[in-house]
């Protein structure tokens, strides 16, 4: 299956992250993020926020995975009115705080309140993401399974 028309291929790779190494981790940047998977879709509405910078704003739809060959992804940033109305579709959230560390970014959940966070490091080619050194403070690799997306997560408390 080819990508759909206007998307970009997201090339990345995913491990657990137990939360008590979470603490030890030197952390260059944080920001607070808010996922509402829109009920019926895979539609996916975003705030961002960090310290100091004005709020981001976006619409996005993961396609699915394919091995080597990434996540078609789709994204569309918004006026804060545009976010303000279609936050109220009905909708699963997730909050996190997503930490810039050893060159990607760990997410830990702040709702759903989970038992570990998830590393990702994103990659411009294919052979990069098979040849990366994996940090020695990932644990199980998650990369492509469903129940570890964000979508799936903000519907279960228990993955």
């Amino acid at each position: 299956m080819s990508p759909p028309k206007y998307s970009r291929l997201e090339l990345e790779r995913r491990w657990l992250v137990p939360l008590n190494l979470v603490q030890h981790l030197v952390v260059e940047r944080t920001r607070w993020l808010e996922d509402r998977y829109i009920h019926g879709t895979h539609l996916r509405l975003r705030v961002v926020h960090e310290e100091g910078l004005a709020p981001v704003f976006k619409l996005g739809k993961k396609y699915p995975f394919e091995a080597e060959q990434g996540q078609p992804t789709v994204s569309v940033y918004l006026s804060a009115d545009e976010h303000a109305a279609l936050a109220q579709l009905p909708a699963q959230t997730v909050r996190k705080q997503r930490h810039t560390v050893a060159g990607g970014a760990l997410d830990v959940y702040v709702h759903p309140c989970l038992a570990f966070a998830i590393y990702e490091m994103e990659f411009n080619h294919p052979s990069q993401a098979r040849h990366c050194a994996v940090p020695g403070f990932a644990g199980r690799e998650v990369t492509g399974l469903a129940e570890f997306s964000g979508h799936a997560l903000a519907h279960s408390t228990a993955p």
